[in-house]
């Protein structure tokens, strides 16, 4: 409930729309979990996908059985609690969710922020804080950034269009008529690879094997905003 009142006092002092993505009232919160902003100017509903099992360098991802589900308006902001031993990712899905083949078959190809709450301190060089990053390789079909929530101000991402989506030889089309740039991994097509490498050193896609951004916060939270593609425009910042 107070995070629902605190989001409701944010909008009203304009702290919302800052640029300054970090929520003033972060001390507030004495638990694991993700401060989750829609700073698109529609509705969207979230999807949350624990991992089917980790271990150290190693998981079993999972893309179309959601843990948790939460719908925010345009420009609403609320603190989402998870398990600390979460570690899986985040989407921005369709209103209603879909069955499992068809997360599989089409809305796994979208865009991803993965995240862990807790570096396992079990394995070698884990620091037991929460990481994060924006991946592409499945696809992208909005823009999202992953912050920090502590004093580092560490972020990653992009907050304009999708690269390639004006480009049909590297979209695909969704069942709910929703244009994304396709997946971009085993075999795909050249040019959905060619299109999220303009974004290399900010997201994880493609064959990128290194230089992939890290995102990290010391006290187990993190900060994530996801935005609408511009109508006309393919720049990224």
């Amino acid at each position: 409930m107070r995070y629902a009142v605190l989001s409701a006092l944010l909008s009203l002092t304009g702290v919302l729309a800052a640029p300054t993505p970090l929520p003033q009232d972060d001390s507030m919160v004495d638990e694991p979990g993700v401060w989750l902003m829609n700073k698109g100017k529609t509705d969207k509903t979230f999807y949350f996908f624990d991992n089917k099992s980790n271990g150290c360098g190693t998981a079993s991802p999972n893309f179309n059985s959601p843990d948790k589900t939460l719908g925010l308006k345009a420009g609403e902001m609320q603190f989402v609690p998870l398990d600390i031993s979460f570690k899986g990712r985040v989407q921005a899905g369709p209103s209603e969710a879909p069955s499992a083949d068809d997360w599989w078959n089409h809305y796994r190809i979208a865009t991803w922020v993965e995240l862990q709450l807790q570096a396992n301190p079990e394995c070698d060089g884990a620091d037991g804080g929460a990481h994060g990053d924006v991946s592409l390789q499945s696809g992208c079909d909005i823009p999202a950034i992953v912050h920090s929530t502590t004093s580092n101000g560490a972020s990653n991402g992009f907050s304009t269009s999708c690269p390639g989506l004006n480009d049909p030889a590297a979209t695909i089309t969704r069942p709910d008529g929703s244009k994304v740039v396709a997946d971009n991994t085993n075999g795909a097509a050249t040019a959905a690879i060619d299109a999220v490498s303009a974004l290399a050193g900010k997201v994880y896609a493609g064959g990128m094997t290194s230089g992939v951004p890290d995102v990290a916060s010391s006290n187990n939270r993190l900060a994530i905003d996801f935005f609408d593609n511009d109508d006309d425009s393919n720049d990224n910042e």
